[in-house]
């Protein structure tokens, strides 16, 4: 819950300033996760609140966040934890 708050007031000093920010959403997993549908993590150029994984993922959700905020469109990603996506998580 405290993730939430700190997300939601990041948004408010965002959305003041005028500043562009990307908040990226947990919105279904399957199998054991560290994370459930429902988190959520709020990314600006300078700022990062919350979490969408136990720390393999967060990376690659930047990359991601940028360009939407770039663009201004929003993006659906998926992310398959299996072996053969181990470098996209930073292992092996």
């Amino acid at each position: 819950m405290r993730d939430l708050l700190d997300i939601l007031a990041a948004v408010r000093e965002f959305d003041d300033r005028g500043k562009p920010y990307a908040v990226a959403t947990v919105v279904k997993v399957a199998g054991s996760t560290y994370r459930r549908p429902g988190a959520r993590m709020f990314l600006s150029e300078t700022d990062t609140v919350g979490a969408v994984s136990g720390g393999c993922l967060e990376n690659d959700v930047r990359e991601h966040a940028s360009q939407v905020i770039a663009s201004g469109k929003p993006k659906v990603v998926r992310y398959d934890t299996s072996f053969e996506n181990d470098t996209v998580m930073g292992l092996g």
